[in-house]
């Protein structure tokens, strides 16, 4: 009995370790967004979208881009994406945000989670999901997702992302 109760409990404990597995990856090997990555410039980004779709962005470095497909549905390499929101610091992207249409390929969270981490080598158990809201927090970016009205994913340099902040805020 007590081997078994050893067992039940050393099993109960990895597993809760594992489900709590730290994220180490750094800035460098943080995954991509539709082929789109944090540090990239306007061209580059252009590039990734296979010259789709313009991305611009102001001359003083600091800017928003922001381009949906709601009254005309994107094809080709954008087929599925609802609205695109790419935030610039010193001309270069720190943060990604992708919002899908809802009758896209995953029916609710956890598939579109399963499916991320699959396209992008993101292991799963860096995901922490509460309340329908996901999160992965690595070194120096960030992850966000949820499937409240629409599918939508978000990647964050986090840096960046304070430098911008802190800079609004004087």
């Amino acid at each position: 009995m007590r081997i078994l109760i050893l067992f039940v409990s050393l099993a109960l404990f990895t597993a809760i370790a594992a489900a709590q597995e730290k994220c180490k990856l750094n800035l460098n090997e943080a995954p991509k967004l539709h082929n789109v990555r944090l540090g990239m410039s306007a061209e580059e980004a252009t590039r990734a979208f296979q010259n789709r779709i313009k991305v611009k962005a102001k001359s003083d470095g600091q800017s928003s881009f922001f381009k949906n497909f709601i009254k005309k549905r994107a094809k080709g390499n954008l087929a599925g994406i609802r609205a695109i929101f790419l935030r610039f610091y010193r001309g270069r992207i720190y943060q990604i945000e992708l919002f899908y249409e809802e009758d896209h390929r995953w029916r609710d969270l956890e598939s579109l989670l399963d499916d991320y981490s699959i396209q992008n080598n993101f292991p799963r158990e860096f995901w922490q999901t509460k309340f329908e809201y996901a999160s992965a927090k690595c070194m120096g970016f960030s992850l966000k997702a949820d499937y409240k009205l629409n599918p939508h994913i978000q990647l964050t340099d986090d840096v960046a992302a304070k430098l911008v902040k802190n800079a609004r805020e004087k």
